[in-house]
């Protein structure tokens, strides 16, 4: 049985994107976006979101796959999305403006936020807390 889960961008767009086990699964050769997170009953945690031109390509050796098991990530979201890239990029920033996962450094607005703390000597409050 597959498992959808409902992520809602900044723009308030609702993407549904399917669950993974982050070790058992064959990844297919489409373009998409896709997250690392937590997963509960009630809720999930999101540490990073990325778009990849092949699942297959990208989850097999992925920079930040050791670093989001090691927050916690238990499962990849992955939305399949054909098309044009600027699709992908428009989605992957819409979604993590709105999840701020703490392993993303482009377009989080709260890791916008704490380079603007720097001025004030806060710059390390940033993102400890997160995940």
């Amino acid at each position: 049985m597959t498992t959808q889960r409902c992520l809602t961008g900044l723009s308030g767009r609702d993407y549904y994107f399917i669950e993974y086990q982050m070790e058992a699964t064959t990844w297919n050769d489409v373009p998409g976006i896709y997250a690392f997170a937590a997963l509960a009953v009630l809720g999930h945690s999101i540490f990073y979101i990325g778009k990849c031109d092949s699942f297959r390509s990208r989850m097999g050796q992925h920079e930040r796959w050791a670093e989001a098991k090691g927050c916690g990530a238990t499962h990849v979201l992955a939305l399949a999305m054909t098309g044009p890239e600027s699709v992908r990029d428009a989605a992957e920033r819409d979604l993590i403006r709105a999840c701020n996962p703490p392993l993303n450094v482009h377009h989080n607005t709260l890791s916008d936020l704490t380079k603007g703390l720097g001025q004030f000597g806060l710059a390390g409050l940033g993102r400890r807390g997160i995940g």
